[in-house]
């Protein structure tokens, strides 16, 4: 364990409860003016700085095609103008060197998307960007306050319901068996939302199952702004036009 790791409230996330938070800070060290670290072979070949800017660059300019031509990502964008939140690229979405496997987070400090410019493929990248749009239209419509566990909890339910928990992402992460999907959705957003949970706060299984639970019902029935969840790209291209129907674009 690295000096990082051992001022780390609650290093390598094994899910001790601790009286410290950090709200998940640890994951993105350059939104604290920290270091990002690199393995051995990187510094050995003096790659540290080249991948970093490779990785950046590559993401801003994938967040920047999604933006233009994702369907369900313009419906997202729309609906956060519609509702007097107007985002726009260079301050609202920010692609950092992240800690782990992260993909990002919403930083609601700052009102800004973090993408994970290391840990994303463009196809991670369109479900991890929606997945974040949806906790900060949450924060633009209902003034989600991140650090009230109830409203954190419904805020994961719904962008763990919307815009994850697909078969494949359940299958991938053993959450359900492939001939149970159907019955074991909700099932499958539970878990993810309490893992979400666990890993920007430092609460027990149970307190998290426990929020989780007692939220559920109204945030997993509330499927603004995309109508539905979204399982394929037919999904997010129907989304868009039921937004025209809604009045989000």
């Amino acid at each position: 364990m690295n000096e990082q790791d051992k001022q780390y409230t609650n290093s390598c996330k094994d899910f001790r409860v601790r009286d410290d938070e950090d709200y998940g800070y640890y994951f993105y060290p350059e939104r604290n003016g920290g270091t990002v670290s690199f393995s051995w072979w990187q510094k050995l070949f003096n790659r540290t700085v080249a991948l970093k800017d490779i990785h950046r660059a590559r993401c801003e300019e994938n967040v920047e095609k999604l933006l233009e031509e994702e369907p369900a990502v313009k419906l997202m964008k729309s609906a956060l103008e519609k509702n007097g939140c107007p985002v726009k690229l260079e301050r609202h979405f920010s692609c950092e060197h992240c800690i782990r496997l992260m993909k990002g987070g919403f930083d609601p400090t700052t009102n800004q998307i973090v993408l994970c410019s290391n840990n994303n493929s463009p196809k991670q990248l369109q479900k991890t960007l929606l997945h974040e749009l949806v906790h900060m239209f949450d924060h633009c419509r209902a003034h989600v306050d991140f650090s009230n566990l109830k409203h954190l909890a419904c805020t994961e339910v719904r962008a763990a319901n919307l815009t994850g928990c697909t078969m494949w992402d359940a299958l991938e992460r053993d959450m359900v068996g492939p001939f149970k999907f159907a019955n074991q959705h909700k099932e499958c957003v539970k878990s993810s939302a309490i893992l979400s949970i666990r890993m920007v706060r430092n609460v027990s299984e149970e307190e998290a199952k426990q929020v989780v639970d007692e939220v559920f019902d109204q945030c997993y029935n509330d499927l603004e702004p995309l109508g539905s969840r979204l399982k394929s790209y037919k999904d997010n291209y129907r989304s868009f036009l039921r937004g025209k129907w809604m009045g989000y674009t």
